[in-house]
């Protein structure tokens, strides 16, 4: 599984449960979250592969940064790492709607 396969896994779960959901980055920013979930709040998702599966799952510096910007705004930043961190979170997301 590559990273683009596992965040549209991520939407297809988010869709089957009902829950609206867009790409992260419409103008190409670097670093900037994957994924945005309109739930019982807005969710900054970035979606890592994993090192499970041998890919890089660290943040980088600009990732880094843009949590830092979404949080100090009173925002939500989620960092999913690996397709059982994605399935946790879209249960959770489930029985807060």
């Amino acid at each position: 599984m590559t990273e683009k396969e596992l965040e549209q896994y991520f939407g297809k779960l988010l869709d089957k449960q009902k829950i609206f959901h867009f790409k992260g980055n419409p103008g190409g920013l670097k670093g900037y979250p994957d994924r945005l979930v309109f739930a019982d709040k807005i969710y900054f998702c970035e979606i890592k592969l994993g090192k499970k599966e041998g890919s890089y799952y660290k943040q980088t510096p600009m990732q880094k940064w843009w949590q830092d910007k979404i949080e100090n705004s009173n925002g939500t930043y989620v960092l999913l790492i690996g397709k059982e961190q994605i399935e946790s979170f879209v249960e959770k997301l489930k029985g807060e709607s």
